[in-house]
């Protein structure tokens, strides 16, 4: 591939496991379907980044709601779409940046350039059309599968909850929603409830310490009164006490294959409902 150098051309994180099938040369692999495309040729030299490439960036948004409730769903909007081809960006459809002049987007030049805005409104309504059936359908996580077992869940995949910082995990917020998931076979399955990750290996309750990291400081967790745990799935709904010292709350559940809703709670002394576990460790035993 050469020595080190920048590559032109607009490219985006779906580009690279076909990049990866092409440099490991896995021709068997299955590869239609995919939304990105090799950049292989582009790393060598010998194919450049198409020149009309057109990349969308949308994702939906929330009110920032503790619980999932009607009105915090999220949804995906066409007109809250970023158009990005080549050196211009159209954002929801109403601002037109040229970053080769204006590479922080501070200055709209829509009125300039009426023609550009217009192709690539344009192709934002074709790109939407062929993707708004499907946008805003929930996505499950496969749990069970042999390709992957265990399975790691966080809260950044609750429906329509936001909780996707750590400084969320170690502020504790008493926040809680629930994962679509796809059991993939029928078996017996471990259900490993955390509050902080897996690799802290922390107690639920205890506060963990301020961390130093290259681009700030991470506070002092705070700790939560966590006595007990729930979990509701697939028509099971178990509860356990907690030591004080517990690490994880574990359920151990029989599961049939197919769709499922995982709910899960952390309880105080009263068994009332804290928050949800921030993560679960689903393993199949059987």
């Amino acid at each position: 591939m050469n020595e080190p150098r920048d590559i032109d051309g607009l490219t985006q994180m779906q580009d690279i496991l076909p990049t990866l099938i092409d440099l490991c040369s896995l021709n068997d692999a299955e590869t239609d379907g995919f939304d990105g495309l090799s950049l292989a040729g582009a790393l060598r030299g010998s194919c450049p980044v198409p020149a009309d490439r057109t990349l969308f960036i949308n994702y939906s948004r929330m009110p920032n709601f503790d619980f999932p409730t009607p009105a915090s769903q999220a949804v995906m909007r066409k007109e809250e779409t970023a158009v990005l081809w080549q050196r211009w960006r159209l954002i929801e459809n109403s601002a037109l940046y040229n970053l080769e002049r204006d590479p922080l987007q501070e200055h709209n030049v829509i009125d300039e350039y009426p023609q550009i805005a217009r192709m690539l409104s344009q192709r934002l309504d074709a790109w939407w059309e062929s993707v708004e059936s499907l946008a805003n359908e929930p996505q499950a996580v496969t749990i069970g599968s042999d390709h992957e077992n265990p399975t790691i869940l966080t809260g950044c995949e609750w429906r329509d909850v936001f909780l996707d910082q750590q400084q969320q995990i170690r502020a504790g917020v008493y926040k809680n929603s629930y994962w679509h998931l796809d059991v993939d076979r029928p078996g017996t399955y471990r259900f490993e409830l955390r509050r902080w990750p897996f690799e802290a290996d922390l107690p639920l309750s205890q506060p963990a310490p301020e961390e130093t990291l290259v681009d700030g400081i991470l506070p002092c967790g705070r700790s939560i009164p966590i006595a007990g745990a729930r979990i509701h799935i697939a028509g099971h709904d178990q509860r356990v006490d907690l030591e004080p010292e517990a690490k994880s709350a574990v359920f151990t559940l029989s599961l049939p294959a197919g769709p499922a809703l995982l709910h899960t709670w952390f309880l105080d002394e009263a068994g009332q409902g804290l928050t949800g576990a921030y993560y679960v460790k689903v393993t199949r035993l059987t």
